[in-house]
């Protein structure tokens, strides 16, 4: 797996020329070429297609990305793209956090359950009319943006990419999660906080007095809040998040278990290799070598 994987290697990968920055990207046409392995991106990333269509797994989930889909990946996530159709056509979008940080006003603290949150799908069908409006903002934002002087390229590109943030937030609002009502606001904005911590600590700290001690909230509530907004316990959702990180290490042909055991916040390989077991049946020398053999 390829970690911190950033704009620049994307379009090294790809072999795009780009030159006016290293934390923010836009295409137009999709290339059909794309890594086999693994990666976390350290950069959100969001766009619709035309046509054809995108075999993407993000955090363990299998989409379709087609006509009128709408996508969205963020930092940390784990995503591994397996088929890009040929023909493939559409708008993404790519930029980190700290191409907007620059802005007066933050939009990371503004929209924080919006599209940008974990909270939200990774993928959406929209129906023709919002498709077809988000099609036309981001042209106009793409076409704004190819017209744009270099000398104060990056400012107004800043500033072009919160408008189609904003732009995409208000088109996306019908498709928040049906449980996002005014009198659950709190508990699903905890929710999402709950997972923007894991995402931080799910390699170092498994005690969810931690989390809740985070959020300022009991551990009784912090259960009951979760349990409610995703079906699942606070805890399976920090194990299926190391979990899946773990299978994709261990899929490696050069691996260490002992090194993986330290870096996952385990004492030594027996503590690692119970925790392993009890949660897959199995042990990670033998899931090593059935991935290796597959």
């Amino acid at each position: 797996m390829k970690l911190n994987y950033s704009i620049r290697d994307v379009l090294n990968f790809r072999k795009l020329e780009w030159g006016k920055s290293n934390d923010f990207f836009y295409l137009t046409d999709i290339p059909s070429t794309f890594e086999p392995d693994f990666f976390k991106p350290n950069y959100f990333s969001f766009g619709l297609l035309d046509k054809g269509f995108i075999k993407i797994e993000i955090d363990d989930n299998t989409h379709i990305i087609n006509n009128r889909s709408f996508m969205i990946y963020r930092p940390e996530q784990i995503i591994q793209i397996s088929q890009i159709h040929p023909k493939t056509k559409g708008a993404f979008i790519l930029f980190t956090k700290q191409f907007l940080d620059y802005l007066n006003e933050n939009i990371f603290s503004v929209t924080n359950h919006s599209f940008l949150s974990y909270q939200f799908d990774s993928h959406i069908e929209l129906d023709t009319s919002d498709y077809k409006k988000l099609k036309k903002v981001s042209k106009k934002i793409f076409d704004l943006l190819s017209e744009t002087p270099s000398g104060s390229w990056e400012y107004i590109a800043r500033n072009l990419t919160s408008a189609l943030v904003y732009e995409t937030n208000e088109i996306l609002k019908k498709y928040l999660p049906k449980d996002f009502k005014k009198k659950d606001c709190r508990s699903f904005l905890l929710t999402n906080d709950f997972k923007n911590l894991v995402e931080k600590h799910y390699y170092s700290n498994r005690n969810i007095r931690f989390y809740a001690s985070e959020l300022n909230i009991s551990v009784n509530y912090l259960h009951k809040i979760i349990k409610k907004h995703t079906g699942k316990t606070p805890l399976s959702i920090i194990n299926a998040k190391l979990l899946s990180e773990v299978k994709q290490v261990l899929s490696c042909s050069n691996i260490n278990i002992s090194e993986i055991a330290l870096k996952y916040g385990f004492s030594g390989v027996s503590s690692f290799s119970k925790y392993f077991k009890n949660q897959t049946s199995v042990s990670p020398s033998t899931y090593h070598k059935k991935s290796i053999q597959n």
